[in-house]
């Protein structure tokens, strides 16, 4: 065997050599060109993928940011409005959703925009932190005076019924003094408890117009400070939407809106005390 191998010609082996060195060379090329196409094929997915998930997640955050929008909006309409409608304003639809849609955008918005919201949220607490003891006296005024209005009608319908009542007896053929003098009876009293009533109800009206004007002014610098806020938070939602903003023309804006707001409040409020002071003039 030996020998036979040894008679083989060197020719024989160049060849046999060069063969297997160019077979090699062909699985190597063959096996670097399949992982190179293996891996930009990972490359290309994952970068299909990283656009989907980059897409989903601007498609996400335009849709919250458009609902933000238009929750601040509808949240500082609700704080103009708590000392008229009180705590029970909070607890719909625009509070409520407006928490629920910083919440998310916390997961899912840029840094800059997450920081510019829950400046908004914070004030928002240190507001209703302000705002809710500073209205507390109007409410339980005004709920008082409800309380007053319902007996007071409950005694006005009384009186109704007894004038009815009054008037068929006066009506019959025969005289019925005693039943007459009963119902006259109770007539007046009902008509003394009617303006009991109607009595208390004006001097806690007037109580109710003397500490709302305080009320209110505490709430409107309340939503000044909350204003600059709401401005910021909206052109970080701008930025991200690709749309451009002049922030101090925002703001200057906004301040201006402020000052005619505060010059017109005051304004009725004139009205208002002038009105009342020509009325009690009147009734004098």
């Amino acid at each position: 065997m030996f020998e036979f191998v040894s008679s083989l010609p060197k020719e024989f082996w160049t060849s046999l050599v060069s063969g297997i060195v160019g077979a090699a060379s062909a699985i190597m090329a063959t096996w670097i060109a399949g992982w190179q196409t293996s891996r930009n094929l990972k490359l290309q997915l994952a970068h299909e993928l990283k656009m989907k998930e980059d897409e989903r997640i601007s498609d996400l955050r335009h849709s919250l940011y458009m609902q933000m929008s238009e929750e601040l909006t509808k949240l500082m309409h609700t704080f103009g409005s708590l000392a008229s409608e009180g705590p029970e304003a909070l607890t719909k639809s625009p509070m409520v959703t407006f928490l629920a849609c910083a919440s998310k955008i916390g997961l899912v918005g840029r840094q800059e925009t997450v920081l510019k919201i829950r400046n908004v949220t914070d004030q928002c607490t240190s507001f209703l932190l302000i705002a809710l003891p500073a209205v507390s006296p109007l409410l339980m005024l005004r709920s008082s005076i409800e309380n007053i209005t319902e007996h007071y009608n409950r005694s006005e319908t009384e009186i109704a019924r007894i004038l009815a009542a009054m008037n068929a007896v006066t009506e019959t053929v025969e005289a019925q003094p005693l039943v007459f003098a009963a119902l006259q009876a109770k007539f007046d009293a009902y008509q003394a408890t009617s303006k009991s009533f109607s009595d208390q109800r004006n001097k806690l009206w007037a109580e109710y117009r003397a500490l709302e004007p305080a009320i209110n002014k505490t709430i409107f610098e309340q939503l000044k400070l909350l204003s600059p806020l709401q401005i910021d938070a909206l052109i970080a939602i701008r930025t991200e939407l690709g749309l451009s903003s002049d922030s101090e023309s925002l703001h200057a804006l906004a301040t201006e809106s402020f000052a005619k707001w505060d010059a017109a409040y005051a304004n009725m409020h004139r009205n208002f005390a002038e009105a009342e002071r020509t009325v009690d003039q009147a009734s004098r």
